[in-house]
């Protein structure tokens, strides 16, 4: 059978095509037909904080965190994250309804940052906190078996 240069051609750019879309999930870490990076509202429910996502690269991507105030107050209720979360895992970082940052990671687990006596203090999430965790956290975590 003798493939003309159309063809040849079409066949070419299909294969390509196809490489790019591949690497490209790859990239984002693709896990079970959801992207492994998912970002919702970053202004928080009250509208006084708002967060900010950092990129890095060390070993490999990822991304830390800051929140500032959404209005000045000199610094006050400022926070830079010195957490990594590689982006080769599954991370979503969400508001609570209750003025908590959340933050999944299927790396390292789920934590949350409140503001106490206007510093943000990070905690581990156990079953009683996670009661108040954004749907979206907690439906990750069903996902996985480990919240009912």
């Amino acid at each position: 059978m003798k493939i003309n240069i159309k063809m040849k051609f079409l066949i070419i750019a299909l294969s390509i095509c196809i490489v790019l879309v591949g690497f490209i999930c790859y990239w984002i870490g693709e896990e079970n037909g959801k992207a492994s990076f998912f970002i919702k509202p970053e202004i928080s429910p009250s509208g006084s904080f708002y967060f900010e996502r950092m990129f890095g690269i060390d070993e490999a991507r990822y991304l830390r965190f800051c929140i500032k105030p959404t209005d000045s107050q000199n610094g006050v209720g400022e926070y830079v994250s010195q957490d990594v979360f590689y982006i080769r895992h599954r991370i979503i970082i969400q508001w609570g309804e209750d003025e908590k940052l959340w933050v999944y990671s299927g790396d390292v687990g789920t934590y949350y940052w409140e503001l106490v006596n206007n510093e943000w203090i990070k905690s581990k999430a156990d079953e009683k906190s996670l009661e108040l965790a954004p749907n979206d956290i907690k439906d990750a975590l069903r996902q996985l078996g480990l919240y009912n």
